[in-house]
């Protein structure tokens, strides 16, 4: 049931990239490029997005999107990674040759995951080499895709921050990690591209984002919620899991994100993107509207309890149009598809509609 989760999460996101090249087709405002590199660590949007568009590869080029898509290698990859570019037949650039291209019209996905700082002086240098790409070529631009640290829980009343806001938080009141320096040098460069060298540069930042086998959410682990309910069949909400107020995306309406900021983001622009706001008891609520028949439900509410938030407001991201593909009830049954191995009526309904179309 696993492997048949992943396989239906990669065939929808490439459905969802599918329709976007075909409005990009009808729309002459969208931006169109040549081609189409993916730089960056070994953050997991990456891969469901490189698989994604390389599926959809003939119609990027007839729809005028862009007419090759390369993988640009640091050198710190994993071998999980490299085996997924391998399997997508995507040809490999070292980032020396990346500085290298004097071609125009060049889009440039970079990925960037904050909570690994080891990783930071190749990011860097990557970094780099784009920016002499977006310098050296015209009609080029690159949106950077940033997986932010855990952040901390706001003072007194505040219930979101917005993109200034939570720079100031991060910067100014909360106690300095690597993690945290890590991203204010990412964004600092960045801006100082933009300003200096005029690059076309827009920066999206997460806080949770998670796929079905994959997971970046630091304000809530995931994976031990869905464990603690499959292992003892019981799903108990209380006081604490009313308590945190956070935000969290979807693999699927991640990728769109990305999309939407590379053909209308702004250039120098700095995007929160936040698709739910959620608690821990809206997780619970989620897998037990799922999965009726795999859990009994108990609620102990005492009603008093204190809220604490952590939330990004994305009311500027949200003005790009790029609407939500996928609910998070809907995100939350494919997620514990996969990690409780559960058949999900949804995924093989969808999965028999496609062997059908196949036949026919």
């Amino acid at each position: 049931m696993r492997e048949l989760v992943i396989e239906d999460e990669k065939a929808s996101i490439a459905l969802v990239i599918q329709n976007l090249f075909k409005k990009c087709r009808k729309n002459r405002k969208f931006k169109k490029y040549k081609r189409l590199f993916f730089v960056g660590d070994d953050t997991f949007i990456c891969d469901y997005l490189m698989t994604a568009v390389n599926s959809n590869h003939h119609l990027a080029e007839t729809a005028g999107v862009f007419k090759s898509v390369q993988y640009v290698s640091t050198k710190t990859e994993s071998d999980a990674r490299m085996n997924t570019v391998n399997s997508q037949d995507i040809s490999i650039l070292s980032v020396d040759e990346l500085e290298k291209i004097k071609e125009n019209k060049n889009l440039v996905f970079f990925f960037v995951d904050t909570t690994n700082p080891q990783k930071k002086d190749a990011t860097i240098a990557s970094l780099k080499a784009v920016q002499k790409l977006l310098s050296g070529t015209k009609d080029s631009r690159c949106v950077v895709t940033v997986l932010l640290p855990k952040i901390e829980v706001f003072p007194g009343e505040v219930t979101s921050l917005s993109e200034r806001e939570l720079n100031f938080f991060m910067e100014k009141v909360c106690e300095k990690t690597p993690e945290s320096e890590y991203y204010f040098e990412i964004e600092k460069m960045c801006r100082g591209f933009v300003r200096d060298h005029h690059s076309n540069i827009t920066l999206l930042r997460f806080d949770n984002v998670f796929a079905p086998d994959c997971f970046h959410t630091p304000s809530f682990d995931l994976q031990k919620i869905v464990s603690d309910c499959v292992k003892s069949g019981k799903i108990v909400i209380t006081d604490d899991d009313e308590t945190l107020v956070t935000t969290a995306t979807y693999i699927r309406n991640a990728c769109c994100a990305i999309f939407a900021a590379a053909f209308t983001g702004l250039t120098g622009h700095v995007y929160n993107v936040a698709y739910n706001t959620i608690t821990v008891s809206d997780i619970k609520r989620c897998i037990f509207n799922g999965y009726k028949d795999q859990f009994s439900l108990s609620v102990k509410l005492s009603g008093k309890v204190t809220r604490q938030y952590n939330a990004l407001n994305s009311l500027v991201f949200k003005k790009l149009r790029m609407k939500r593909v996928m609910s998070f009830r809907s995100a939350m049954n494919y997620a514990v598809a996969f990690l409780a191995d559960y058949d999900c009526p949804n995924i093989l309904a969808k999965m028999d509609a496609l062997a059908m179309d196949e036949e026919q």
